[in-house]
């Protein structure tokens, strides 16, 4: 579900004041966007191109809600005259468009799709993946907490996304990578071809942006090195002031836990999925009552080698795309980048 290899990606240029007329256009899209409420940021679904705000580096929560709701119903089973049963499952023909989606969420969609869409797919999440169109929106200023070169992304990343735009000043630098992409293109006529100077200044302001990601970890030293760290006395210090709040997974692109309930109303039950966090106590209580992880600190260490090394063994790949927000929106300041290096230098 990534960009496909036998398409040849293309590039294009549009003006700012263009862009509203361009979204206006894709009215047969449910078309979510940035949106900013007072201090807020959140991905919403947009009447009004006006309201987008694409100036924000990155939203509060991750758009990954759009192919993996926080709750969803899969079924609802109606009891009929004459005990006869009546089974409705959602009809999940919506199209959508994910617009101004920064590389770093976009990559963590790439990589929801090798859990739901590899060997044992979730019929859910592929429908409305094939669904989804992405068009992201290149990092010229990345925030003071992303680290994604240090986890094999970029402010520039392509992974996950069928277009990718670039501020380049009164334009937007547009490559496209797929053909879901390039169908939009073609629709309108609002696009013209990107000349050398237009990927002359593209290429400088992708430069900048990773100019500006200073810090270097060496993030790629984990799988190996959490081999022998398991019971090391250092989940113990690093955990001490954790709450088990569970916001660095819920604001996580990549976290993907889930939780399946059968509610019942009068003659009607719903199978409903929601999302889960392994940082919550009762996550993992056995219907005996038993909990193999019965401490923050059992939790804090699954949740790094989770994406440190179960991830990585399972995909080849990590499972963060270090878009910072576990750090940014921790009540108590903790610091997953402070993490990283202890462990690298362990």
């Amino acid at each position: 579900m990534t960009s496909s290899n036998s398409f040849k990606a293309e590039n294009f240029v549009i003006k700012k004041e263009d862009v509203a007329q361009f979204l206006k256009g894709l009215s047969d899209y449910t078309i979510y966007a940035p949106v900013q409420e007072e201090d807020t940021v959140l991905f919403k679904v947009i009447q009004n191109p006006d309201k987008i705000a694409l100036h924000i580096t990155n939203t509060v929560k991750s758009p990954k809600f759009v192919v993996l709701p926080q709750t969803e119903t899969m079924l609802k089973v109606t009891k009929g005259k004459e005990n006869s049963i009546k089974i409705d499952e959602p009809v999940l023909d919506e199209k959508n468009i994910l617009f101004g989606i920064r590389p770093c969420d976009a990559r963590g969609i790439a990589i929801l799709d090798k859990v739901f869409s590899g060997d044992y797919k979730d019929p859910y999440y592929v429908k409305r993946r094939a669904n989804t169109i992405m068009i992201g929106l290149a990092c010229t200023d990345p925030h003071r907490n992303c680290f994604c070169t240090s986890v094999g992304g970029a402010p520039d990343s392509t992974d996950g996304l069928d277009m990718l735009w670039t501020d380049i000043g009164d334009l937007y630098f547009v490559t496209v990578l797929t053909k879901k992409g390039m169908k939009l293109v073609k629709e309108t006529v609002i696009f013209s071809k990107a000349t050398s100077e237009n990927t002359r200044v593209m290429n400088k302001v992708h430069k900048t942006a990773h100019e500006k990601i200073t810090e270097k970890l060496n993030a790629d030293a984990l799988p190996k090195k959490l081999e022998n760290l398991f019971e090391d006395k250092y989940w113990d210090e690093v955990s001490m002031k954790c709450l088990g709040c569970g916001s660095c997974t819920y604001l996580c692109p990549t976290c993907y836990c889930f939780d399946i309930n059968d509610i019942e109303y009068r003659d009607k039950v719903k199978r409903v999925r929601t999302w889960d966090s392994c940082q919550f106590s009762s996550y993992t209580i056995h219907t005996s009552g038993h909990n193999p992880r019965p401490n923050k600190e059992n939790r804090m260490r699954n949740r790094v080698y989770h994406k440190y090394k179960y991830h990585h063994d399972n995909y080849n790949e990590l499972g963060c795309v270090g878009c910072g927000r576990c750090i940014t929106y921790c009540p108590v300041d903790m610091n997953l980048k402070a993490t990283i290096k202890e462990l690298a230098e362990k």
